[in-house]
């Protein structure tokens, strides 16, 4: 299993994925992104691109937390 996740224009760095194979054969993939706008993910198993590769998710700005107040 290979992932790869380009950023939006603005990022100039490659994304960073951490790929996991869970022992119920399910993979985790974990990437931190580098900014808000769209991250293209592309899955590879076997060197194939898996169906409907890549998939795009849109990342929407950071929220500080440290403003929020709970009771």
């Amino acid at each position: 299993m290979e992932v790869s996740v380009e950023g939006p224009p603005t990022a100039r760095d490659r994304v960073k994925t951490a790929v996991n194979q869970r022992s119920d054969g399910l993979w985790l993939v974990e990437y931190t992104p580098l900014g808000a706008g769209p991250h293209h993910v592309s899955v590879y198993f076997s060197g194939h691109p898996v169906n409907n590769s890549p998939f795009t998710t849109h990342v929407k700005p950071r929220r500080y937390l440290s403003s929020i107040l709970c009771k």
